[in-house]
């Protein structure tokens, strides 16, 4: 368990501008996510919306799903259809995942959030524990200051270490549980304590994000000094609010504070890569690896980047006009097209004929098919207000 007592006072900062061949620059370091809590009660008035809007969701009716959403300021949630763990409603956004218990259940909190990546990352988690205390201020009454109940730690670094030649024994962790990760011949990472109440991943991010939409993380590695071409490492270590002393998880604001010595415990008491050495049986006294000296004298950042987080959740331009041209380069090579312009106006005719003769499921014209199938999209991007008023 964390607490102050156990963890030492952590060092300076390590420099953005640490010169290449140095066992390691540390590029980013900060919260990729964090879990933060609300007591209180929602009004009478925002539990029949909710039931309304969690209605809505259910329907069968595509048309009739699309309206669920509830706008709170400049935020436009979608209303998921279910609800997650006891919390009977859920509401979501690019920066928030919201949890919410009905009225008169004591034994939740009123809420229970998820603040992104991308927001904690653009905006600062200060900044975005203050517009979540907005969102909620508008659902009920709170009683107290947001409490954690997780907070992701991470750093991002490029290093002239070999981490995947490390023998098991080389890593010490409080924590017997760990698993190794291979793609084909590659070696993509580590993981240590997986389910427990502090678990820990090291894992090749530039290698993750090939498979996600998280391209902005390439300019902010760039700006701290990346050349964009070296592998860039991430540890991220999961910490539930067992593991916190309660000090820290009462106030949101106490513990962004408390993240240097969170983290300096993190690396210097529950995993730690060190340098193994036959002439000693005790592992406890082998020498703390020059990579891990390093990273344990980080200062995590939880301020704002320069980066833009919307609150839409809006798919990559990679997304649209790579993957979203497989069915119209599908239907090229059927009708044996190789000219882009003629293909799209022939899709085009060609699906306008298909919906006018009635043969989609739904029997629409391909105007109103497309409609519908915009208004559903808007509303999970949260991108546009689906015509529901009260």
């Amino acid at each position: 368990v964390v607490s102050a007592a156990t963890a030492p006072e952590a060092g300076a900062p390590s420099s953005n501008t640490a010169p290449a061949n140095r066992i390691a620059h540390v590029l980013r370091s900060g919260l990729d996510s964090l879990y933060l809590s609300a007591k209180g009660q929602i009004s009478a008035t925002t539990e029949n919306k909710l039931d309304d809007l969690k209605a809505r969701a259910q329907d069968v009716s595509e048309s009739v799903q699309t309206t669920a959403q509830l706008p709170l300021g400049k935020h436009l949630f979608c209303v998921l259809d279910r609800g997650r763990r006891k919390f009977a409603y859920v509401i979501e956004d690019n920066w928030f995942s919201i949890g919410i218990g009905k009225r008169g259940n004591t034994a939740l909190p009123m809420a229970h959030a998820q603040i992104s990546s991308e927001a904690l990352t653009g905006s600062g988690a200060l900044h975005c524990a203050d517009a979540l205390r907005s969102v909620l201020g508008q659902l009920g009454a709170l009683n107290g200051p947001l409490t954690v109940s997780r907070a992701d730690l991470f750093a991002d670094f490029i290093t002239s270490a070999d981490l995947a030649s490390n023998i098991p024994t080389a890593w010490i962790s409080r924590s017997r549980k760990r698993a190794r990760y291979d793609e084909g011949e590659r070696f993509t990472g580590l993981a240590f304590g997986m389910g427990g109440m502090i678990s820990a991943r090291l894992y090749d991010k530039t290698f993750e994000i090939l498979r996600s939409d998280k391209t902005y993380l390439r300019d902010l590695w760039r700006e701290a000094g990346w050349d964009g071409i070296s592998q860039v490492w991430r540890i991220e270590f999961q910490v539930k609010r067992k593991a916190l002393p309660p000090e820290l998880t009462f106030n949101v604001e106490v513990f962004l504070e408390s993240l240097p010595m969170v983290w300096t415990y993190l690396l210097n008491e529950w995993l730690r890569l060190s340098v193994p050495n036959a002439g000693d049986d005790s592992r406890e006294r082998w020498a703390t690896h020059p990579l891990w000296q390093v990273l344990a004298l980080i200062h995590p950042n939880s301020e704002a980047m320069n980066v833009r987080a919307p609150l839409c959740r809006v798919p990559s331009d990679k997304t649209l006009f790579t993957n979203g041209m497989g069915a119209l380069s599908s239907f090229m090579a059927r009708e044996g097209i190789t000219d882009w312009s003629h293909g799209l106006g022939e899709f085009m005719r060609q699906a306008e004929r298909f919906h006018a003769h009635g043969t989609a499921d739904d029997g629409e014209q391909l105007a109103a098919y497309l409609k519908r199938k915009t208004l559903a999209k808007g509303r999970r991007f949260n991108t546009m207000r689906t015509g529901h008023e009260e």
